[in-house]
Formats: structure tokens, sequence, C-alpha cells
């Protein structure tokens, strides 16, 4: 929620630094397949779009997308939501 919070103010380089220890700390604690992990990714990668690395960003929400088609339901709400 402090990354967001530092996001939205206009710091998304803290708010990349931020995200990037939760993505660090939830895939050690959770796998990287868990939902609180591509959850703590989608977040960076929206982050990084906000800095105007585009591709940087596309990677990763790639990246998140893939992880949750190997572990969600089709028609799941988190899996709608990264392919919209």
């Amino acid at each position: 929620m402090l990354a967001e919070a530092h996001r939205q103010r206009g710091d998304p380089r803290t708010a990349v630094e931020m995200h990037r220890k939760v993505v660090e700390a939830s895939t050690r604690l959770f796998g990287l397949r868990d939902e609180a992990t591509t959850s703590a990714m989608n977040n960076l990668a929206l982050t990084y779009e906000d800095m105007g690395d585009v591709r940087l960003s596309a990677e990763l929400l790639e990246r998140v997308l893939r992880l949750r088609r190997e572990t969600l339901p089709a028609g799941h709400p988190m899996l709608v939501a990264s392919i919209g």
C-alpha cells in the first residue's frame, strides 16, 4: 500500500524500489505462482509504465499473465484482468 501511495503522489522511483522488495519477499515466502506474488509483480509493472518504461512493463505483465494461466482456472477474475 505504501508503494502505491508513492506511485499515486508522483514518486515512481521510490514506488519501484518498494514494489521490487515486495516481489522479492513474496516470492521467497509464498512462491512465484502465488497470487500475492503475481499481484505484486503486476503493481511493479504498472509503476514501470508510469515511468515511461513500456517495454519493461509489458514484459512483466506478460510474465504475470503466463503465471496466472498456469495456476488459475479460465474465467478467474484475476486472469481476466491480466488479459485486459
